[in-house]
């Protein structure tokens, strides 16, 4: 710990998630030096719907199946777990479902394995830069770096580090329960007002998810509730308590950069505003990140400032059709559910957006104008509105 105290690395990394572990990979393959600094004892819990779209293995060049618990083949859909629908996973490969403990560890030991100085249950109290570097505060010490990547999910500090404001939380809630529901994961539409509630088999366990994605939150309890009813009608047993956890949803294009320094992952609020998934997405951003440090370093004074655009002009312009397919979704929820789920093509397209196969640009285009048309014929002068 002496000599990683007075060493100065390339990049510090906050927070050894998916962005913030991918970030550290792919500097280390430049032959960056960096730490990557975890406030919790580790591996952790992490509290997570974990689906993740296999369209995150291209951003490595080594296989992620090892930290994959199930694949899912199918999806269920339902209106207040009535008027269900299966959709079969038409894509090259199937939706992953991971326990995140499992997952993030996968892709930290990689990080290790490329050169990475990893320091668990050592939260980051405070970060300043002066002169050439950040000084990173710890109870462990103080450490020093020429860039800060801040991946400290949802509730970390590192935006306020680079003077950046994050956008809006949601409240989110997981309950795990004994027992697997097949190779199928389970979209609820109707028990939850400007939100859904949706399960993911993970090996011998099903984890149940709930959460908003527009509008005001509801209570905590209330959350709690319906997916301990969720649990009852899915015949399966709650092995702990319910946990809550913050979301923050990708609701616009805002600066993700600082002075040296960048956020990635949930730190960004760059999660899917119409389906919660945020793994895929911290890998991306952690990708992007890694890139926009590494030219930095190497002389490109433009680099960090480019991160941002570059994430708004290819992961921003599909999420905001996203946000446009989530606002008329729950304007009218049943009869969006009824429209869009009658239609062959519309229930292919949601298994291959899931998976990453197709762009939110596409589908979204094509299954607003389908349930606005629907909406119009039920609704006389919606299309004018």
């Amino acid at each position: 710990m002496g000599d990683d105290s007075n060493r100065i690395f390339d990049c510090v990394v906050i927070g050894a998630g998916p962005g913030g572990a991918t970030a550290a990979i792919a500097l280390a393959q430049k032959k960056r030096s960096v730490l990557l600094l975890e406030k919790a004892p580790w591996p952790r819990s992490r509290p997570c719907g974990g689906g993740v779209a296999p369209a995150a293995g291209q951003y490595f060049d080594f296989d992620l199946s090892p930290a994959v618990q199930s694949t899912l083949t199918q999806l269920r859909l339902s209106w207040k777990f009535s008027d269900l629908v299966d959709v079969d996973v038409q894509t090259a490969q199937p939706l992953w479902s991971v326990n995140r403990e499992i997952f993030d560890d996968f892709l930290v030991q990689q990080a290790v394995t490329q050169g990475v100085t990893f320091t668990p249950n050592c939260p980051a109290s405070s970060a300043q830069y002066s002169g050439d570097r950040w000084t990173i505060t710890t109870p462990n010490g103080t450490f020093s770096a020429r860039y800060l990547i801040g991946a400290d999910g949802p509730s970390g500090p590192s935006p306020s580090w680079l003077n950046l404001d994050p956008p809006a939380t949601h409240l989110g809630a997981v309950l795990v329960t004994d027992g697997a529901v097949g190779d199928r994961a389970y979209f609820e539409f109707g028990a939850l007002k400007n939100g859904f509630v949706w399960s993911l088999p993970k090996g011998d366990q099903t984890w149940l998810c709930a959460a908003t994605v527009r509008g005001k939150d509801v209570k905590e309890a209330k959350l709690q509730q319906i997916l301990k009813d969720f649990a009852k009608y899915l015949k399966v047993t709650p092995t702990a308590q319910c946990q809550t956890i913050p979301l923050r949803l990708w609701d616009g294009d805002r600066p993700l950069h600082g002075n040296h320094g960048l956020l990635v992952g949930d730190a960004a609020g760059v999660s899917d505003p119409f389906s919660g998934e945020g793994v895929r997405q911290a890998i991306y951003t952690g990708t992007e990140g890694a890139k926009a440090v590494d030219a930095a370093l190497g002389g490109n004074v433009g680099a960090i400032a480019s991160y941002s655009e570059i994430v708004a002009k290819e992961l921003g312009s599909d999420l905001a059709w996203a946000q446009r397919l989530t606002s008329l979704f729950h304007r009218f929820p049943k009869l969006a559910y009824k429209i869009g789920t009658r239609r062959p093509s519309v229930k292919t397209y949601i298994g291959k957006m899931m998976c990453g196969d197709m762009s939110y640009s596409y589908v979204a285009q094509r299954a607003i104008r389908r349930i606005s048309a629907g909406l119009g014929n039920l609704i006389p002068g919606f299309n004018k509105s």
